[in-house]
């Protein structure tokens, strides 16, 4: 296949990646440190990722040209710029928000009331670059599935004040989740075989040929 190249040799491909890329990065504009929230700073003070990470690489490159003879100042701020880039997927996490896979987390019914309790999972994140699927920067869902058939979706944040819950999805839901997030993989696993049926007989061929 011949690419599209522009007059300086970038294919439209390679072109709409970087724009993705940027796209991405920019997201920790909006995310604040967590730290500084737990410490009683307010959003409207807070640092964000983003002006840590460049801050960061600003002394990093100060202290290697003007004390370190031995680093490369460029080598260093390049690595001082991308330390958190991970961030984007997975939040400004403190060992105080950390969850682990094995905790529990409250299912609630329509009036507040708790009616099960799932392990806490993000496995309905974005690993495209966004999570704009499941709310922006530094929000995830997870979908599971109760012992009785009913799904759950569960939703944990990075920001201050935000316990991670669980909620009752109808199983149209829960197959949309997957779709918008682009998890169809979770339809390989047996527990989710009702929605990988459901996928089949709804889209499957829809294409003409």
């Amino acid at each position: 296949m011949v690419e599209n190249k522009n007059e300086r040799g970038i294919s439209e491909e390679k072109a709409c990646q970087i724009i993705r890329l940027y796209s991405e990065i920019s997201q920790l504009k909006k995310l604040y440190r967590q730290g500084w929230l737990e410490n009683g700073v307010s959003e409207k003070d807070c640092e964000s990722v983003a002006d840590h990470s460049f801050l960061t690489a600003s002394l990093g490159y100060l202290i290697a040209n003007e004390c370190r003879p031995d680093l490369n100042p460029l080598k260093v701020m390049e690595l001082c710029m991308v330390h958190d880039l991970s961030e984007v997927h997975a939040g400004d996490i403190t060992p105080r928000q950390k969850m682990s896979e094995e905790e529990k987390v409250n299912v609630y019914d329509g009036d507040g009331e708790v009616i099960a309790r799932v392990r806490f999972t993000r496995n309905l994140d974005s690993w495209d670059g966004h999570n704009w699927g499941c709310g922006g920067t530094g929000n995830h869902e997870g979908l599971t599935k109760l012992k009785d058939g009913r799904y759950i979706i569960v939703y944990s944040s990075q920001f201050e004040g935000n316990r991670p819950y669980g909620e009752i999805v109808s199983k149209e839901r829960a197959l949309h989740a997957i779709m918008v997030t682009d998890n169809l993989d979770l339809l390989d696993e047996k527990r989710f075989e009702e929605l990988k049926q459901m996928y089949e007989e709804k889209y499957s061929d829809q294409e003409e040929r």
